[in-house]
């Protein structure tokens, strides 16, 4: 399952009901899209100490999908499925959908626009 950004949030801020999804994963990924997305967060932040120190400890304990070709190709096509139906998303979660379909792998998120993405399952950890 790949971490979205909002996901990595809620694990920070300790969050109970996003515990329980982590902690009945199989295999957890960071990506570079979300480690970018949560490190320029991390600029301004009056917690940049710590929360640079816990981030360090997870890019220690999971692994990191990196952008490649392949993914960049179905950046491409998920681009052009999406702009095709109308529903454009932010541009690093096209990045994060892409290698959702390359690695065949769900992504915890928030964000309802990845269910726009053919191919890509969403894992919510709210309880409704």
């Amino acid at each position: 399952m790949i971490l979205d950004t909002n996901a990595i949030s809620a694990m920070s801020r300790e969050d109970r009901e996003i515990e329980v999804v982590i902690q009945e994963a199989v295999q957890l990924y960071l990506s570079v899209p979300v480690l970018a997305e949560y490190q320029y967060g991390l600029i301004n932040s009056r917690h940049q100490k710590s929360l640079g120190a816990w981030l360090e400890q997870l890019k220690a304990s999971w692994p990191v999908l990196m952008l490649d070709l392949m993914t960049a190709h179905f950046y491409a096509e998920i681009r052009n499925q999406l702009q095709r139906k109308g529903r454009m998303i932010p541009v690093n979660d096209l990045w994060i959908g892409a290698l959702a379909v390359q690695h065949q792998l769900p992504i915890l998120s928030e964000d309802r626009h990845f269910d726009y993405i053919d191919g890509v399952k969403r894992i919510t950890w709210k309880r409704k």
